[in-house]
């Protein structure tokens, strides 16, 4: 501390950050020496597709919602809403009028936030509710399963798409692996109409092979043409600090969320490494 420091009485606070730049690579290693803290060990997160199984009406939606209903009493339970085709609509005139990514954003959330509402009031009878994100972890702690929008909040911040065209990369799957990588859940378990990651397509290619099981750097790497999660997440994944894998399951199969919510290898499990 200098002499006129010590005159004016003024105290500086210790820090390792001190005069450093944070967008120093050396620094932002120096971060990195402690583990993140899980503030929800015991969360189950879980994403309910859109076009896949809610725009499927309740031949699709409502065994889910049963399964989902049955592990609720047992288990800290956040369910995520993915969009489905209004969202598709609206992001198709959206861009026909030229509008940015953050206003696609606010779309795909509108239309997410209405799903959110309809899982909420068909598992109102377990208690379940649709809140903001904040109030998650105070009613999680209460024993009630909560219900938001998949999407991530950026809004008018949207970032800019990392690859070709104007439709948002961070939609429903990426706001639910961020959601789960915040909160500090071990797995994200995606609920849509695919038995899981395949070779190629299976809508185009019947005799396409499933992959049981493939870390998302070797997913990264193979860069697949299709993939029945948005691309982001794989990123996400291999960045991840405290989500372990994400798994990719068929809602339509009787059983499987079942299964993979008491930990079974069903469908496709995508390792951070």
């Amino acid at each position: 501390m200098s002499d006129r420091d010590q005159i004016s009485g003024a105290r500086h606070l210790a820090s390792r950050l001190k005069a450093e730049s944070l967008q120093s690579r050396a620094v932002l290693r120096a971060t990195d020496d402690e583990p993140v803290r899980r503030l929800l060990p015991d969360l189950t997160v879980v994403k309910i597709g859109g076009a896949s199984i809610l725009d499927r009406g309740p031949e699709a939606l409502l065994p889910v919602i049963e399964q989902l209903a049955q592990a609720a009493s047992d288990r800290q339970l956040l369910i995520c809403a993915g969009e489905g085709a209004h969202a598709r609509h609206a992001y198709a005139i959206a861009t026909d009028l030229g509008l940015p990514a953050g206003m696609l954003s606010m779309l795909g959330n509108s239309v997410s936030e209405q799903n959110a509402l309809i899982i909420s009031a068909l598992l109102m009878d377990r208690g379940a509710v649709n809140v903001p994100i904040g109030l998650v972890p105070t009613l999680l702690g209460g024993g009630t399963p909560v219900v938001i929008s998949g999407m991530p909040p950026f809004e008018w911040w949207e970032p800019p798409p990392p690859g070709p065209g104007r439709l948002p990369a961070y939609r429903t799957d990426a706001g639910t692996f961020l959601t789960a990588e915040a909160f500090g859940a071990r797995t994200v378990i995606y609920i849509n109409d695919q038995d899981g990651l395949h070779t190629q397509d299976p809508a185009a290619h019947p005799d396409a092979d499933l992959i049981p099981q493939i870390t998302a750097s070797q997913l990264h790497d193979r860069g697949l043409a299709d993939l029945p999660l948005e691309p982001i997440v794989v990123e996400m994944l291999i960045a991840a600090r405290v989500v372990e894998r994400v798994q990719l399951i068929n809602g339509l199969t009787d059983g499987t969320i079942t299964h993979a919510l008491a930990g079974e290898p069903v469908g496709t499990i995508i390792t951070a490494g």
